[in-house]
């Protein structure tokens, strides 16, 4: 482990600070570890704990959120212009973040008990946000990017329009909290994830297990 040993061998030259020989020793023994270890390429930082982050999906950007209420997508090519910030505001805490396979919006879940849909090119809320009875805890879109999905610990798993923000008539039920949902590649299913012990396969289009 690279970067463990570098916190020890960093230490280990301030402790031998004022011994010429010792010292280019541990420097030695740094630049090493340096040429080994990942290179960072580039960090962000945040006003509170960051909960995810996440690529989009060319590549090109990073969408983080945060405790601090916002979430955030950066540009990878401009490492020199940190102006170059789409920010989401939220009115508490952001809890995840996804990016839709069309790179036209995202999706946030935030502690207020709601999911939000946002268009990447405006950067603003597109309707109204995606609420439950309880916290969400997991939104995910579907592979076309026209459907997105959250699930609560309310015991619901909901299937939503992204271009209107609007529910659809599609309501999946478990008998406890639901903590993880997902379509499968060609969105005409869907898996979840809960609480209650069981993992159920549903059709996307009816709403009635598989």
């Amino acid at each position: 482990d690279y970067l463990r040993a570098l916190v020890w061998f960093t230490e280990a030259l301030r402790l031998e600070n004022g011994n010429a020989k010792k010292e280019e020793m541990h420097r030695v023994r740094i630049a090493a570890l340096f040429r080994q270890s990942p290179r960072l390429a580039r960090a962000w930082f945040h006003d509170g704990r960051v909960n995810d982050a996440v690529f989009s999906p060319d590549g090109k950007q990073v969408l983080t959120a945060c405790a601090d209420g916002k979430a955030r997508l950066f540009t990878i090519a401009d490492l020199a212009n940190r102006g170059n910030i789409v920010e989401f505001e939220h009115p508490a805490a952001v809890l995840e973040a996804r990016f839709a396979s069309t790179n036209e919006h995202v999706i946030t879940v935030c502690s207020d008990n709601a999911a939000r849909l946002w268009d990447v090119r405006t950067g603003k809320p597109v309707g109204e946000p995606l609420r439950h009875a309880g916290p969400v805890t997991h939104a995910e879109f579907s592979p076309d990017g026209l459907r997105a999905l959250t699930t609560s610990v309310d015991r619901t798993v909901r299937v939503w329009d992204v271009l209107t923000a609007e529910g659809t008539n599609i309501v999946f039920k478990h008998s406890g909290p639901v903590n993880h949902a997902m379509f499968d590649p060609g969105g005409n299913r869907i898996v979840t994830a809960g609480a209650d012990g069981a993992a159920r396969v549903w059709d996307a289009q009816t709403g009635k297990p598989v």
